[in-house]
């Protein structure tokens, strides 16, 4: 179970995975430090009381903290490499390639502004480069942008240029303004394909929604 960072709207689902109940499976999860925290002391402070009823000693699973799943490393034959986000707490995105396919997730990344702990946009180009697909965080409109400049989140356009500086082949939208009405996404959605028309690339591009499946 690898984690971005441990904001809310990030791990809140945790004692609801279903995994941790069967007593049958073995869970590895990320074993790293967040503000000085490590990841069982986050889980710890936020499953208990008042929060939730239950902490992790409660679940059925063998739950095990590995260290080893950090920086670079594998998976059986999936390989991994990460890279700081640039956002206001310790976040990084994924690289994952296996049988010469590669997803890239960037979720709380802002392009426009530099964290204390983000990397240039040259950097985040490098990393996604020639990916057969991308998934960006497209908080806001360029609109929006305006009065949201170092808050932690991209804008359309940003992302739109790294993916063309990067040569994706597909453009997946995450971290979607969750007030967005489903033609504003639709709208947003548009502007991509257009962009990407005109400028006479065959990258295709979609929000990304909950039990999507896609095939590399």
């Amino acid at each position: 179970l690898l984690l971005t960072h441990t904001h809310w709207d990030h791990i809140i689902g945790l004692p609801f995975f279903h995994p941790l109940l069967d007593a049958d499976t073995t869970v590895h999860i990320q074993d790293r430090t967040f503000a000085g925290l490590t990841t069982k002391q986050v889980i710890d402070r936020v499953m208990c009381m008042p929060f939730f009823p239950v902490g992790l000693k409660d679940y059925n699973a063998d739950i095990r903290f590995d260290s080893s799943l950090n920086n670079r490393f594998s998976i059986g034959s999936l390989d991994i490499e990460t890279i700081l986000t640039s956002h206001s707490q310790d976040s990084i995105g994924y690289r994952f390639t296996e049988n010469g396919k590669t997803f890239v997730f960037l979720t709380d990344n802002e392009l426009g502004y530099t964290h204390s702990q983000g990397r240039s946009v040259k950097e985040y180009i490098a990393f996604s480069k020639d990916a057969d697909l991308l998934f960006h965080d497209t908080e806001y409109t360029d609109d929006e942008y305006l009065n949201r400049r170092g808050w932690g989140h991209s804008r359309l356009s940003d992302v739109l240029d790294l993916s063309v500086k990067a040569s994706v082949g597909q453009l997946g939208l995450i971290h979607i303004n969750q007030d967005r009405t489903d033609d504003q996404v639709d709208a947003m959605v548009d502007q991509c394909r257009r962009f990407f028309n005109n400028n006479h690339l065959s990258t295709s591009c979609y929000a990304v929604a909950a039990d999507f499946e896609i095939f590399l």
